[in-house]
């Protein structure tokens, strides 16, 4: 599932989803999703293009940084 808003997921479809991917999220969205990592609450605020926290059972919170160049070319 994919959501600008992780706040309008409920609480037990997101205790039964295995791996989270954040990027960047406002403050007030961020103090209603406890799924959120520890100490990266600040740090999700910032958080530009192509930066994202990935969260997966039985592994530690890694934070995830994009390229700074588009490796596809989107030409029409």
């Amino acid at each position: 599932m994919i959501t600008q808003n992780p706040e309008d997921i409920d609480g037990d479809i997101l205790k039964q989803t295995n791996t989270n991917i954040f990027l960047g999220l406002r403050e007030e969205v961020i103090t209603k999703v406890p799924s959120i990592p520890r100490g990266y609450e600040q740090d999700l605020q910032k958080y530009g293009k192509g930066q994202a926290v990935i969260k997966a059972p039985d592994v530690e919170a890694v934070e995830v940084k994009g390229l700074p160049y588009c490796l596809t070319q989107h030409s029409n």
